[in-house]
C-alpha cells in the first residue's frame, strides 16, 4: 500500500472521518475553546495552580482515594506527588538495615514494589515508605522528608503522580464535546453486526495480511496484530448498541467507575471519566481488528501514583501485551527521571529479551507547551536516534506529541529532541461514556452524553493511541514486528523540529 503523500501512512479513505465531510460550525467553535483551554493551562500560572488545588482537594484521602500534594519545583512549575510517600531502592534499604540502622521517627515501610524476581539477596524493585502524622501534610513536607532520609544515609525520591495527558482538573471548555452518533460515517459493503457498521465492518475491503495467511511476526492468535495493553482509567462497562468496543474484555479491576470521587460518587462524571474508553476507541478506529486489553491504573480523575502504574505496566507485559498505550505523564523536580518507572522499563526490556519478543511503550509527550520532560515519554531517545541506530534491547519507548490539523505544531504540545512521532490531536472523535459532567463555576453548562455517545476531545492523550493503532495495522498487513513497523511509520513521516516525524492518521477537527 503506497501512501498518497508524505505524512500519510494509510490511504485516508481507509481511516474515515467519523463526522463525515462537513462538521457543524458550533462543533468547530467548541474545539477551538478546547485548544484555548489547553494553551491557557500552559501559559497562565494562576490557572495551573487553581487546577492543581482542585485535584488535591478532591483527593483528600477519603476512602480509597490517595492523598496528594502539589509543590512548586525549582523551575516554577507545579508538580503532584503522593502525600507522605517516598520510594527507596529495595537493595539499598536491605544493605542499610543490615548495618543496624533504622528509619527515622515517623517513617514506616508501607509497601514493596514488584521487581524482576531474580532472587538476589539484597532484593530488587522498590520499597514504599510512609510519613505519618501532620508533618506529612505541610507545603514543604516532600522536600523535608527527602532531606531527613538522605541525612540517614538513604537515597529516596517522592512518589510521583501521573495525570492523564488531557486537561485534567479543568472541565467545561476543556472537556469532551458530545457529537451526533456517526453511524453513517463508516460505509461497509455488507453489515454483519446489525443495521449499523461496526469496527469489524469498517475493516471489510482493507488490505489482507501479506504472506498468504502467514501469521504476522509477533502477532496475536486471532491475527489482529501484536496484543495491545492500554494503561489508563479503565474502560466503561456501559452497554453500547452500535458494536464499538464490544470485543474488549472487562475483567474485574479494568472497569472505569466514572463516578467515584468523592468516595461514593456525586451523580456526575469525574474529571477524567471515560478517558480510557475514548483512547480504546481511537485504537479501534485505526486498527479495527486489534487485540486490545484495557488496564485501570489511573483513577476516574485521571490520577495514578507511580508505583501503581508501574505494577500495571509489568502485569500487562507479563500477560503477553507487546504494545502498551500510555496516555499519561508525570513531571519531576529538575527533570530527574522517576526511579521506579526507569526500573520498570528495564524490567520490561529484560522480560522481552527473555521471551524473544519486541515491546513498544507508546507514551503521550504531554501538554505543557514547552520542552519540560514528561515521563515516561521522555525516556525515548528521539526519532533520529531510532532511525540511525534502531532500538536497543527488547523494549522501545515511543514519545508521541500532538499536532494541530495540517500537521502544524500545536501551541499547547510538549515538544523536544526526545519526541519520536507526532499526530493531529485536536478535535479527535471517538466513542465516549454516558453521563453528565459535574456543574461548577468553571463548568456552568455541563454536557450530557446519551446512549452510544461519541465525543470530540483534544490533547496528546489522543495522539498516542493513533500511533498504537498504526503500528498494529502495519504489523498485521505487512507481517512486521513492532519495532520494524514503527520504523516504517517514521520513514513515512514528515520531519518537524521538536515533533519528530509528523503523521496524519485520524483527521482531527
Amino acid at each position: 500500500m503506497t501512501p498518497p503523500r508524505p505524512g500519510f501512512p494509510f490511504d485516508p479513505s481507509q481511516v474515515p472521518d467519523p463526522l463525515g465531510p462537513e462538521v457543524a460550525p458550533e462543533l468547530t467553535a467548541r474545539v477551538r475553546a478546547q485548544v484555548g483551554s489547553l494553551v491557557e493551562r500552559c501559559t497562565d500560572p494562576a490557572v495551573e495552580r487553581e487546577t492543581m488545588d482542585r485535584i488535591v482537594a478532591r483527593h483528600d484521602g477519603g476512602g480509597d482515594v490517595p492523598r496528594l500534594q502539589a509543590f512548586t519545583a525549582r523551575d516554577g512549575s507545579r508538580i503532584l506527588v503522593r502525600a507522605g510517600r517516598m520510594l527507596v531502592d529495595a537493595g539499598q534499604l536491605a544493605r542499610w538495615q543490615r548495618q543496624g540502622r533504622s528509619l527515622p521517627p515517623g517513617f514506616a515501610v508501607v509497601g514493596r514494589g514488584e521487581g524482576t524476581g531474580d532472587g538476589r539477596d539484597d532484593g530488587d524493585g522498590t520499597v514504599e515508605l510512609g510519613l505519618t502524622g501532620p508533618a506529612g501534610r505541610g507545603p514543604g513536607a516532600v522536600h523535608e522528608a527527602v532531606a531527613r532520609l538522605r541525612e540517614a544515609g538513604l537515597q529516596p525520591s517522592p512518589q510521583w503522580v501521573a495525570t492523564a495527558a488531557c486537561p485534567v482538573g479543568k472541565k467545561g471548555d476543556a472537556g469532551p464535546v458530545p457529537v451526533p452518533a456517526p453511524h453513517a460515517a463508516f460505509p461497509s459493503p455488507r453489515p454483519v453486526h446489525g443495521p449499523f457498521p461496526t469496527p469489524r465492518d469498517v475493516f471489510v475491503g482493507h488490505a489482507r495480511p501479506s504472506g498468504h495467511g502467514r501469521a504476522p511476526a509477533g502477532g496475536s492468535r486471532h491475527g489482529g496484530g501484536p496484543p495491545v495493553g492500554i494503561v489508563d482509567t479503565g474502560i466503561t462497562d456501559q452497554t453500547r448498541q452500535d458494536g464499538w468496543l464490544a470485543g474488549i474484555p472487562r475483567p474485574r479491576g479494568s472497569v472505569d467507575p466514572l463516578d467515584a470521587i468523592p468516595p461514593g460518587g456525586d451523580g456526575y462524571l469525574d474529571l477524567a471519566a471515560g478517558h480510557g474508553t475514548f483512547v480504546a476507541g481511537v485504537v479501534e478506529q485505526v486498527a479495527p481488528l486489534a487485540d486490545v486489553r484495557v488496564h485501570r491504573a489511573l483513577d476516574s480523575d485521571g490520577i495514578g501514583p507511580e508505583e501503581e502504574i508501574c505494577r500495571t505496566m509489568l502485569r500487562a507485559v507479563r500477560d503477553g501485551q507487546q504494545i502498551l498505550c500510555l496516555s499519561f505523564g508525570m513531571s519531576t523536580d529538575d527533570g530527574v527521571p522517576p526511579r521506579r518507572m526507569a526500573a520498570t522499563i528495564e524490567e520490561i526490556g529484560a522480560l522481552a529479551e527473555e521471551r524473544g519478543v519486541q515491546v513498544l511503550l507508546v507514551a503521550a509527550a504531554g501538554n505543557s507547551g514547552d520542552e519540560r520532560p514528561c515521563w515516561p515519554a521522555a525516556f525515548s531517545r528521539g526519532a533520529d536516534s531510532f532511525l540511525r541506530e534502531g532500538a536497543a534491547g527488547g523494549v522501545k519507548v515511543v514519545a508521541v506529541a500532538g499536532l494541530a490539523p495540517g500537521l502544524e505544531p500545536a501551541a499547547w504540545a510538549t515538544r523536544g529532541s526526545w519526541v519520536d512521532v507526532s499526530t493531529v490531536a485536536q478535535g479527535i472523535c471517538s466513542p465516549y461514556v454516558t453521563g453528565t459532567e459535574y456543574p461548577c463555576p468553571q463548568n456552568p453548562r455541563p454536557d450530557t452524553f446519551g446512549a452510544d455517545p461519541w465525543a470530540l476531545w483534544s490533547g496528546s492523550s489522543f495522539a498516542a493511541p493513533q500511533v498504537v493503532g498504526a503500528v498494529v495495522r502495519l504489523c498485521r498487513e505487512r507481517g512486521l514486528a513492532p519495532h520494524d513497523a514503527l520504523r516504517r511509520l517514521m520513514e513515512r513521516g514528515v520531519p518537524v523540529d521538536g515533533f519528530g516525524r509528523a503523521l496524519q492518521v485520524l483527521p482531527g477537527h
